[in-house]
C-alpha cells in the first residue's frame, strides 16, 4: 500500500511497518533516501514533514548524524590538531580524558544544557577549579564546532560555559620579584629577570640559543614560538646587559643562552628553583585540587606569573599595546589583555594624572581670563 504526496516525498507500508520515501540533493543531485516511519501511518507523516522541513531549512539530521558520538567527535577533533602540529596536543588530550570519561558515550546531539551542567556539577564536586574546568568545556566545545564544519553535524549544541572566574590575576610586583629573585641560585637568575623583563613563555626562554641572538644588530630573533609565529626583539638598556652578562659565561658546549655553569640546560628546573626560593623569601606554597582530584602543589607566586608583570610594567610605562604584543609574543589581543591585569594602583595613578590635568586647566583658564581683562578698554567716562 502506497501513499503518494506529489513533491513532497511519500509514505508507504511494508510487511506490519511504515516506511518514507524523500529526496534530498547531494552535491548537486537528486538524492531519494528511505527509512523506517514507525508503527502506524500518522507517526510515517509525521517523520516525513519533519524530514521535509529539515532540508529546507538547512538543518537536516541524518542517520549519520544522530550516531555521531562525543567520543567520535573528540577524536577527530585530536586528530585535526595533530595534523596542525598543535604543540599544546598533549596537555589538551589530558584535558579531555574527563570528558571522554563522563560524556563519550553519548551521542552528541544529545548534548544539552543539561546534560553538561550535570557534567560542570559533578567536576566541582570533585574539587575541580573553574580554571581546569574551563579548559575542557572550551575544548569539547572546538570538537563539536570542527564536526559541524566538516559536515557530520548539521548543527552544533549549545555548550555552557563555568563562568567568568578561573582566571589567574596574579602579578608579582617589584618587591616580590626582588625578594624571590635575591634567593635563586647564581644558575637561574638571569633567566628569570628575562621573563621579568620580556613576559616570555617558560619553554621560549629555556629553549632559547644563541643562534638566535644577533649580537651586531642587537636583536633576538626568534623563529618559532607556541602561537607558530616568529617575532624580533631589540636588545638595550638592562635587557642588552643580560645578554651581554650571559655571552661572557656561554660555554661553547651548550647552545642554550641560559644554563647552568657545567653546561647543562636549565629545561624545568627554573620552575622548581623559583617555587623553593620563594619557600625561603617567605612566601609558602598553596594547595590546589586539578584534574581528577588530585591535590597538587603550586608556588604562591609562579614564574608563569611574571608574564602578566611583564605586561603590566610595558602598560605603566605608556607602551602601546601592539608593540608589548610584539614584546610579549601574544597574537590575540584578547588574550592579552585578560594577561594585562588592572590593579587598584593603576587606577590611582590615572585619577591623580586626571586631578593634575584638571589643575592645569584651572590655572591656564584663569591666566587667559586675567590676560583677557587686562587688554580689554576702559569703559566710558572712565
Amino acid at each position: 500500500m502506497t501513499k503518494r504526496a506529489r513533491g513532497s516525498g511519500r509514505v508507504y507500508q511494508r510487511g506490519n511497518r511504515w516506511w518514507i520515501a524523500w529526496y534530498r540533493r547531494v552535491n548537486g543531485k537528486a538524492k531519494q533516501i528511505r527509512e523506517p516511519g514507525g508503527d502506524t501511518e500518522r507517526q510515517a507523516r509525521d517523520l516525513l514533514i519533519e524530514r521535509l522541513a529539515s532540508v529546507k531549512t538547512g538543518r537536516f539530521i541524518g542517520r549519520e548524524h544522530e550516531r555521531l558520538t562525543v567520543s567520535e567527535t573528540l577524536d577527530a577533533y585530536v586528530a585535526e590538531l595533530r595534523n596542525r602540529r598543535r604543540k599544546s596536543l598533549v596537555q589538551i588530550e589530558s584535558h579531555l580524558k574527563p570528558v571522554r570519561a563522563a560524556l563519550g558515550d553519548l551521542r552528541v546531539l544529545e548534548l544539552t544544557v543539561a546534560s553538561s551542567n550535570r557534567y560542570i556539577a559533578g567536576r566541582r564536586a570533585q574539587g575541580i577549579a573553574d580554571g581546569t574546568l574551563g579548559q575542557e568545556l572550551m575544548f569539547l566545545r572546538c570538537a563539536v564546532t570542527l564536526a559541524q564544519r566538516q559536515g557530520r553535524l548539521p548543527v552544533a549544541p549549545y555548550i555552557p560555559s563555568v563562568g567568568p572566574g578561573g582566571t589567574r590575576k596574579v602579578s608579582p610586583g617589584v618587591e616580590v620579584f626582588d625578594a624571590i629573585h635575591a634567593q635563586l641560585a647564581d644558575d637561574y637568575r638571569d633567566a628569570a629577570e628575562f621573563a621579568w623583563l620580556t613576559g616570555w613563555r617558560y619553554g621560549e626562554i629555556t629553549a632559547l640559543c644563541w643562534e638566535h641572538v644577533f649580537r651586531g644588530a642587537a636583536e633576538i630573533r626568534l623563529p618559532d614560538s607556541k602561537n607558530g609565529h616568529g617575532r624580533v626583539i631589540a636588545l638595550t638598556g638592562r635587557l642588552h646587559e643580560l645578554i651581554e652578562g650571559r655571552w661572557r659565561a656561554r660555554r661553547l658546549d651548550c647552545a642554550q643562552v641560559f644554563h647552568h655553569r657545567s653546561g647543562r640546560p636549565i629545561q624545568d628546573a627554573l620552575r622548581e628553583q623559583w617555587r623553593l626560593a620563594g619557600q625561603r623569601a617567605g612566601f609558602p606554597d598553596v594547595e590546589v585540587i586539578g584534574a581528577y582530584g588530585k591535590t597538587r602543589r603550586f608556588a604562591a607566586y609562579r614564574l608563569h606569573d611574571l608574564r602578566r608583570s611583564a605586561l603590566r610594567n610595558l602598560r605603566r610605562a605608556g607602551v602601546a599595546e601592539s608593540i608589548a604584543m610584539s614584546i610579549s609574543g601574544h597574537q590575540n589581543a584578547s588574550v592579552f589583555r585578560r594577561y594585562d591585569i588592572i590593579e587598584s594602583a593603576d587606577q590611582a595613578i590615572a585619577l591623580a594624572a586626571a586631578d593634575a590635568h584638571r589643575r592645569e586647566e584651572r590655572a591656564a583658564m584663569k591666566v587667559v581670563g586675567m590676560r583677557k581683562a587686562m587688554a580689554a578698554p576702559p569703559a566710558r567716562g572712565q
